[in-house]
C-alpha cells in the first residue's frame, strides 16, 4: 500500500475501528449476564477506556441469544428531570411528589412498562453513563436488579460521584462490579495492526503507546488525527510515524470537557502540573486538598518515589491540551515561581 493520509482512508479506518484487547472482558459479560446463572454488571474504568463500546458488543450478543434489550443514557440535561433518562421508554406521567408511596408507585409502575416492552422475552437493560443518572432513575435501576425483573449492565465512569442506588448494586451483591484497565502495549499493537489492516512499525508503536496510556478512545482518536495531518503514514506495507504526535481538535475537545466548569485554584495547579511535573512538597504547597480533589475526578495521580510525594497529571495527553490553553502571562509567572 502506497502512503496514505486520505480523508476517504480516515474515514474507513473510523468506520471499522475495531474491538481488540477485550476479548476476555466481553467473554466474561457474555457468560455473568447471559449464562445459565444470569447476573447484573457494572463496567467501571476511566473515560475513554471502552466501556461503552464493550456494552455495545454485550447487547449484540444479548441480542443474539433472543432475549430483548433496551439503551438508556446518562446526561447532565437528563439528570434534571426524574427518571430523565428513560422518558423515551416509559408512559408520561406527572412528576412525581415527595411521598415515598408515589415515589415507590413510580418506581412498580415503569419496571411493569419496561417489562412489557420486552413481550415476553426477558429483558436486558444497558444503563451508559450510570454516575449521571437522576436519584429516580437509578432508584429504578437498583428496584429492577433487587427483583430479579431484569438484567441490567450500567457502565460507571471511575472517580465520579455516583448514586447511591447505583453503588449500592455492588456493595449489595446484586450485580458484578468488573474494573476496566486500559491497554497494554502488547494489546495496543494487535488493535493498531487490526484497525490499520497492516503492520505496524514497532517505534510507532511504541509512541501510540506511550501517548494514549492504553486509552482506546485517545489511542483512536490520536490515529485518526495522524492519519488526516500526514503524520503517519503507510510506506511499503508498513505504518510509520513521520513526526511527533500532537492532540487533534477531537482530543482537545474531550479533554476540555473534562476541565469544563473547574475552579481557579484546580486550574492553576493543572497548569503547574503541565510544565513542571511531576511536582513535589514544594511545588504543592498548601494546595493539597486541591489534589484530593482532583485526583478524585481522575485528573491527577499521586505516589511516592522513594518517600518523596509526586504528583503528575493522570494522562500525558492532559498535559499538551492544558499547555495549548496557559497564556504566556500565566506561564511567565509559573516561570518566576519554579525559579
Amino acid at each position: 500500500m502506497g502512503a496514505t493520509g486520505t480523508g476517504s482512508r480516515t474515514d474507513e479506518i473510523a468506520r471499522a475501528w475495531p474491538l481488540t484487547g477485550r476479548s476476555r472482558e466481553l467473554a466474561g459479560v457474555q457468560e455473568t449476564l447471559l449464562g445459565p446463572r444470569p447476573r447484573s454488571v457494572v463496567l467501571v474504568g476511566p473515560a475513554g477506556v471502552g466501556k461503552t463500546r464493550l456494552a455495545r458488543e454485550a447487547r449484540a450478543l444479548a441480542e443474539r441469544s433472543g432475549r430483548a434489550t433496551q439503551w438508556v443514557t446518562g446526561t447532565h440535561s437528563a439528570a434534571r428531570t426524574p427518571l430523565g433518562a428513560f422518558a423515551t421508554l416509559l408512559p408520561r406521567s406527572e412528576e412525581p411528589s415527595a411521598g415515598v408511596d408515589t415515589i415507590q408507585d413510580l418506581l412498580r409502575g415503569s419496571a411493569r412498562a419496561l417489562v412489557e416492552r420486552a413481550a415476553g422475552r426477558p429483558l436486558v437493560l444497558f444503563v451508559d453513563d450510570a454516575q449521571l443518572l437522576d436519584e429516580v432513575s437509578a432508584g429504578l435501576i437498583h428496584q429492577l436488579v433487587a427483583t430479579d425483573t431484569v438484567r441490567v449492565l450500567a457502565t460507571l465512569r471511575a472517580g465520579e460521584a455516583t448514586p447511591e442506588p447505583v453503588t449500592a448494586l455492588w456493595k449489595d451483591d446484586l450485580a458484578d462490579r468488573v474494573e476496566l484497565q486500559r491497554l497494554d502495549a502488547a494489546a495496543v499493537e494487535n488493535l493498531l495492526a487490526a484497525a490499520l489492516g497492516d503492520q505496524v512499525d514497532p517505534a510507532a508503536v511504541v509512541e501510540l503507546t506511550g501517548r494514549s496510556d492504553g486509552n482506546v478512545l485517545f489511542l483512536r482518536e490520536l490515529v485518526l488525527g495522524a492519519l488526516a495531518d500526514g503524520t503517519l503514514v503507510c510506506e511499503e506495507g508498513v505504518w510509520r510515524l513521520r513526526a511527533p504526535l500532537s492532540p487533534s481538535e477531537r482530543i482537545v475537545e474531550l479533554v476540555d470537557a473534562r476541565l469544563r466548569g473547574l475552579d481557579p485554584a484546580s486550574l492553576s495547579l493543572l497548569q503547574l502540573a503541565a510544565y513542571a511535573e511531576p511536582l513535589g512538597p514544594r511545588e504543592i504547597g498548601g494546595e493539597a486538598a486541591v489534589v484530593e480533589a482532583l485526583e478524585r475526578q481522575g485528573l491527577l495521580v499521586s505516589e511516592f518515589d522513594d518517600r518523596r510525594l509526586q504528583v503528575r497529571l493522570a494522562h500525558p495527553l492532559y498535559a499538551d491540551v492544558v499547555r495549548r490553553g496557559t497564556s504566556a502571562v500565566r506561564q511567565a509567572a509559573m516561570a518566576r515561581g519554579l525559579a
